[in-house]
């Protein structure tokens, strides 16, 4: 596939992003989470470009947020390959300058959306799970004025969220069309963050409503 431009030059890309990509790794959503890196996977939703191209749009997507300073093309490059290691990014293709024997390669997000996995699976099952599931029971027996649940029940609703959230939220990225995507892939990284987390929660509830009732179970 290939894109003409009618100025000097012309895009060839061959590579089209999957429409979403689920990312669990830890690393990857750090990158994700992080202003700078998810400037530049904002700019390229519009379409590949190359590091001139980013520095443009990094630089005009720097006037209109106090957060982001503009960057240089070295710094650019630096970016794409860091998201590129990640998973997040891949060359595109090449933009050939008409008339001369000058290529600059294109870059492209590897997906038009991401959905992101932050618990590393078989979560529950570290130390680190374990420990924050004994300090959640506590908590329930406080706020419902009983007996801690055992910590082996907790680990068990925690574990069946987990995977009903997991599922819900592939079920929902499978079913859905480009709007529904959008609203949970697109915004703020603040505003990404809590969409995914509650639509994770309530999409667990409606794949698994027998969790609620295990839960009410817990706290009598």
């Amino acid at each position: 596939m290939s894109a003409t431009n009618p100025e000097n030059y012309r895009d060839v890309v061959t590579f089209k992003p999957v429409p979403v990509q689920i990312v669990k790794d830890k690393s990857a959503i750090r990158l994700i989470f992080n202003p700078k890196y998810w400037t530049m996977l904002i700019v390229l939703r519009q379409r590949p470009m190359t590091v001139r191209d980013l520095e443009k749009a990094y630089r005009e997507a720097a006037e209109n947020d106090a957060g982001i300073d503009p960057k240089s093309d070295k710094t650019i490059y630096r970016y794409l390959k860091v998201l590129e290691k990640a998973g997040l990014i891949i060359p595109a293709g090449q933009r050939l300058v008409i008339g001369k024997a000058v290529t600059e390669k294109l870059f492209s997000r590897t997906a038009d959306f991401f959905l992101l996995v932050e618990d590393p699976p078989k979560y529950w099952e570290t130390r680190k799970g374990k420990t924050i599931a004994k300090r959640i029971g506590n908590l329930l027996s406080h706020m419902f004025d009983g007996q801690a649940p055992s910590q082996k029940a907790i680990l068990e609703i925690l574990t069946h969220f987990d995977q009903a959230r997991e599922e819900g939220l592939e079920r929902l990225v499978e079913s859905g069309d480009r709007k529904t995507l959008e609203m949970i892939s697109t915004g703020s990284i603040v505003s990404l963050r809590k969409i995914i987390q509650y639509v994770g929660i309530f999409a667990a509830l409606l794949e698994k409503p027998e969790l609620l009732k295990e839960l009410q179970k817990l706290t009598k």
